[in-house]
């Protein structure tokens, strides 16, 4: 988990006074440690909002935002001012509060100099508390950096290690043409399935499916762990990989979903989905080559992994499987020459 996937308040907003510019005091406010992207704003001691010189959000690469506002203040201007941050997420923010005492304005006063060493003082106090601020929040930033690669390598390896205890279990599965669509061809030894450009002469028994193009593993389960692997690479567009129960529908189209009990993980146009009780976007950095089915009773769960990148695609999580047989399920369409193949690993 990324932490600044996290909503968050940053520091209180930090004023300084930096120069005389225009006949009057250019000042600036700044906050640090915001996400996602904070509000910034002046204000006068009424709560109006004021017109700001300049305004600039930055975004580090540890996620976290820093907001620098700007405003110049005349003599002829509001002298209580609030400078505020605010996060529209959590509803809440910083402010702080500043007043312009008449010194301050050298042009309207005959003690110029006196006023003018007093600012530079009140300078030099703003710019060591700031740089104190600057030191304490570089600081943090690699706490934080450092914190999130300790995570994503926990992450990594807890997934590694995931797979491996899954690989155990391996599976030996083949297809079963009794249950293949007219439209897909197996091969030989029944562990490929390639879609046809036409239906073939097959005979049209119950467990043949008619109308969605898929096809079953010859084998089912009702308890224990297994695990097998299908290379997906070749599958074109639009292929499903998964599992369901035997009392599946063969006749029809099918909506594949745990509410036709199937619970799978779907190439749709090169966008990688889990079939969920809603469809599941799934953030893939890379285009699948070879995917892992877990079926697991104890746990009650079916688990897909990237075999590639040893890393977790998506788990289905208490899966009714009730009494009946789970078999592996599996469904090439819309290109012909386009297959996947079930894999033979050595077990460990």
């Amino acid at each position: 988990m990324s932490l600044h996937s996290l909503p968050g308040l940053g520091s209180t907003p930090c004023i300084s006074i930096d120069s005389y510019q225009s006949r009057g005091i250019y000042m600036v406010c700044e906050s640090a440690g915001w996400y996602p992207e904070p509000q910034v704003q002046w204000r006068d001691r009424r709560g109006h909002h004021l017109p700001s010189l300049t305004e600039k959000i930055t975004q580090h690469d540890n996620g976290l935002f820093e907001a620098q506002i700007s405003i110049i203040v005349t003599e002829t201007s509001s002298r209580d001012l609030s400078c505020s941050v605010s996060n529209s997420h959590l509803n809440q923010g910083k402010e702080s509060v500043i007043y312009i005492a008449d010194p301050f304005f050298l042009t309207a006063y005959p003690w110029n100099v006196a006023a003018y060493i007093l600012l530079v003082a009140l300078g030099l106090l703003i710019f060591t508390a700031s740089y104190f601020f600057w030191k304490q929040h570089k600081t943090k930033g690699k706490l934080v950096a450092n914190l999130e690669e300790h995570l994503a390598q926990k992450e990594k390896l807890q997934n590694e290690l995931q797979l491996r205890r899954a690989q155990i279990y391996q599976a030996s599965v083949i297809l079963d043409p009794i249950t293949a669509h007219p439209d897909l061809i197996l091969s030989e030894d029944q562990k490929c399935v390639t879609k046809g450009d036409t239906a073939q002469n097959v005979p049209d028994n119950p467990e043949r499916f008619d109308s969605s193009v898929c096809v079953l593993g010859s084998e089912g389960f009702t308890s224990g762990i297994h695990y097998w692997e299908v290379e997906v690479g070749n599958g074109g567009d639009w292929w499903v990989v998964g599992v369901a129960r035997e009392s599946i529908r063969r006749k029809g189209w099918l909506k594949f979903s745990p509410v036709e009990k199937i619970w799978a993980v779907e190439c749709d146009w090169g966008k990688y989905q889990a079939l969920d009780s809603s469809v599941i976007h799934l953030p893939l950095n890379e285009r699948l080559g070879k995917i892992g089915v877990s079926l697991n009773f104890e746990e009650r769960h079916v688990a897909f992994y990237d075999t590639d990148n040893m890393m977790a695609i998506y788990t289905f999580k208490e899966v009714s499987f009730s009494d009946e047989k789970i078999f592996p399920f599996f469904c090439v369409w819309r290109t012909p020459g386009k297959y996947i193949k079930l894999c033979d690993r050595e077990k460990r």
